[in-house]
């Protein structure tokens, strides 16, 4: 689906119309405006509102949000899909360290917690794991070993909190298997 999105820009003869296209999947939106924006299109495509194109002023001072909000989006999505399977392997490392050092020492609790975060998260658990598998399929093995050190890299942090943060359980191994099932 293709939203096209007018807004007029200032006053009289100062005024000019700002044209976006937001396609599905192409650009990132904040979650807001995406709802927004799907919300109108869902209305026009269901025959609940006319066809006629409805003019917009808007603030001046929107038209630097409206820059904003396109220059983030357009970084956000030029990463590629490397960029994007790293970044879902660091907010999943960051969940898995938030709920350790917010249960340190009681194993009972963490796994609780864990499983949680894994009942919470499992569409984009999956996600992952499926397009993790889909990028290595299609790398060599140099470019497997590049991934693979490039992931590393960006994760040593997380990682390093992670191990730090499981020298606090009796019960390791526990933590260990179950971080390793779901999130390693």
């Amino acid at each position: 689906m293709m939203v096209r999105v007018v807004a007029q820009v200032g006053r009289g003869s100062a005024s000019r119309n700002l044209l976006t296209t937001v396609e599905d999947g192409n650009k990132m939106l904040p979650a807001l405006i995406a709802a927004k924006v799907a919300e109108l299109a869902d209305a026009l495509d269901s025959g609940s509102s006319s066809r006629k194109a409805v003019g917009v002023q808007v603030p001046p001072f929107a038209l630097n949000i409206i820059t904003a909000i396109v220059i983030v989006s357009g970084l956000v999505s030029c990463g590629g899909p490397e960029a994007r399977i790293i970044d879902a392997q660091v907010t999943h490392l960051q969940g898995l360290a938030d709920i350790l050092a917010k249960h340190p020492g009681d194993t009972d609790k963490a796994v609780a917690g864990l499983q949680e975060y894994v009942t919470m998260n499992m569409k984009s658990l999956m996600d992952a794991r499926r397009d993790t598998a889909r990028y290595l399929k299609g790398l060599s093995e140099e470019g497997r070993a590049a991934f693979a050190k490039k992931s590393v890299e960006r994760t040593r942090e997380l990682r390093d909190r992670i191990r730090t943060a499981i020298a606090t359980y009796q019960e390791r191994e526990r933590i260990l298997h179950f971080a390793r099932q779901l999130f390693l």
